[in-house]
């Protein structure tokens, strides 16, 4: 699995995405990697490359 890094990023949605995640009983880790597959299978599904949904 690849490791992905983001520097620069606002101590506003820092925060939003911790709190997020707390909400959803998830690590922060666990609740981007989520948002970024969901994000791939919605836009695989707009393109026509299957069902938006996740592998999970």
């Amino acid at each position: 699995m690849a490791t992905l890094h983001l520097h620069g990023l606002s101590a506003e949605v820092l925060d939003d995405l911790k709190a997020r995640a707390a909400r959803n009983h998830q690590s922060l880790q666990t609740y981007v990697r989520n948002l970024l597959d969901d994000d791939r299978a919605r836009q695989k599904a707009d393109e026509g490359g299957g069902p938006a949904t996740p592998n999970r």
